[in-house]
């Protein structure tokens, strides 16, 4: 028998097919495609809380976000980021998810391809947002936060050093 979780499992499977097929098949350059990636990611957090632990689902996203390289507009960029970094604020698990780790993967990614897609500084201000919602500073020491720490610490040597001195400051100060 049919039920209404299995149905809502069926849409929100079928959202997070459109929603990667739609980044798959646009220019990350086009007005209208920032606005149906936003309506869609809308729709798909209203029926999906905790996204940030479907693995595939964000593998398949950055996948097709990185076939466009560096053909990303400023303003499609910051769709994006915000999208993400909503799913991942309105997430009971961002720390160790896997949309935080993958996220981590995006920024690393677009911050190798230069400053045309995300530069240093807006860099820094990306990484103190996603640390802030995931709560990165109280989990920097602990085992089970390696993985992503190792990902913090690459991005922390594509900053201008005042930005890597920071975040060093931020995450040795002594707990209180």
């Amino acid at each position: 028998a049919w039920s209404a979780q299995e149905g809502n499992e069926v849409t929100v499977t079928i959202m997070k097919g459109f929603l990667v097929q739609l980044v798959f098949h646009h220019r990350l350059n086009d007005e209208s495609f920032c606005d149906a990636f936003r309506k869609m990611s809308q729709a798909l957090t209203l029926i999906n809380e905790d996204l940030v632990v479907d693995e595939v689902f964000f593998k398949c996203l950055l996948a097709a976000i990185l076939q466009q390289k560096n053909k990303v507009s400023k303003s499609c960029r910051d769709v994006v980021v915000d999208t993400w970094l909503g799913w991942l604020e309105r997430s009971k698990s961002s720390l160790i998810a896997p949309g935080h780790s993958i996220f981590l993967d995006l920024m690393n990614e677009w911050s190798a391809m230069g400053n045309m897609v995300m530069p240093c500084d807006h860099l820094a201000t990306v990484i103190s947002k996603v640390a802030d919602i995931a709560g990165v500073m109280e989990m920097w020491s602990k085992e089970e936060f390696s993985t992503i720490k190792t990902k913090y610490d690459h991005l922390f040597t594509l900053l201008p050093e005042e930005h890597a001195e920071e975040w060093k400051k931020l995450i040795e100060k002594p707990k209180e």
